[in-house]
Formats: C-alpha cells, structure tokens, sequence
C-alpha cells in the first residue's frame, strides 16, 4: 500500500461530519431532518479581490438527492445553496456552496 492510498483511506475520517461536524437542519420539500455537517468559509478562487465563500460538507448519505431549492438552518441561521458540484453523486463527502438568506 502507497502513502496515496493510506492518506486517500484516512481522508474519510478528517472530513466526515460524524466526527468533526455540527448539527444542522435541512429542508427540502416539506420535510425537515437533522444532518451534521461541516461549516466553513474558504477563500473564493474566482474573485478578482480577496474575498471568502460559505461551504459546507456533508455525507451524501445523509441527503442522496440534493435540489437547489433545500435549504439549511446552521446556528439559527438560514442558508441557501448557491452551487451543487456536478460530481455530487460520486463524492461521499461533497462540499456544497451556500449563502445566507433572508
């Protein structure tokens, strides 16, 4: 076994919601259920000025199918999703974009 392979293996443990995440709510038509979660704000690569983006990652487990209308309630806050990546349903931990609405 190569040290890619043992860091790819060790990967799930560092960014899995289970054991460094936050509990979350998630609403997506009409049903509420509690996920956890991992909030962060990461720098955005496509601004021209420095500038940071809200993410989250979950288990894709936790919501296999995703649409763009859900929306999730992090810390009493409520958070729209700004961009689903197109390798959602082949990542076991998708990082999603989302930003916060009124």
């Amino acid at each position: 076994m190569t040290l890619k392979d043992i860091m790819q293996t060790d990967l799930s443990i560092f960014v899995n919601p289970d054991e460094f995440g936050e509990a979350c709510i998630l609403s997506m038509d009409g049903v509420d259920k509690e996920i956890n979660i991992l909030f962060d704000e990461i720098p955005d690569e496509s601004s021209m000025v420095e500038a940071l983006i809200t993410v989250i990652t979950l288990k894709r487990s936790d919501a296999p199918y995703l649409s763009s209308d859900a929306r999730f309630v992090i810390n009493g806050q409520q958070y729209g999703i700004v961009n689903i990546p197109e390798n959602y349903n082949n990542d076991d931990f998708p990082t999603i974009i989302i930003n916060e609405v009124d």
